[in-house]
């Protein structure tokens, strides 16, 4: 990302989600699942699913992996894939969202961490992993 952008009338975590993230699920063959009782933003495609969060009360940006396999739903957050994966640690991953720039960063920390990890989340051994990064299986 690089340069940060002054918070404009309209802008809101969900419109920097799709600003950053956008291309990239884009690119991965991603699309935003419209669920207006969930909260926060959905994308997903080929049996993966990336589910954004800004917790208000907290002021914390999560993000929620989802994998649908053999009738099969596993889940686990990104932070837990990072550091129990052995990819990095806690502070590799920033999540505050308590300024608009902290926000930004945040996202574009998740961002950069769904990019490098995309294919490892998409491998045919995708569900081990995640249930060994601290993730959770449940039937449909």
């Amino acid at each position: 990302m690089g340069k940060w952008r002054k918070k404009r009338t309209g802008d809101t975590f969900e419109t920097e989600v799709r600003y950053q993230f956008g291309p990239v699920a884009e690119r991965f063959g991603l699309s935003e699942l419209p669920d207006p009782t969930r909260g926060g933003l959905e994308f997903a495609g080929g049996g993966v699913g990336y589910w954004w969060l800004q917790d208000w009360r907290e002021l914390h940006i999560a993000v929620i992996v989802h994998l649908e396999r053999d009738g099969e739903r596993y889940s686990v957050h990104l932070d837990d894939v990072v550091v129990n994966g052995g990819f990095g640690v806690a502070q590799d991953l920033p999540s505050g969202g308590s300024t608009w720039l902290a926000t930004q960063k945040s996202i574009a920390a998740h961002v950069g961490w769904i990019e490098r990890l995309h294919s490892r989340l998409t491998a045919a051994d995708a569900p081990a992993f995640v249930v060994d990064a601290g993730g959770r299986r449940r039937r449909g």
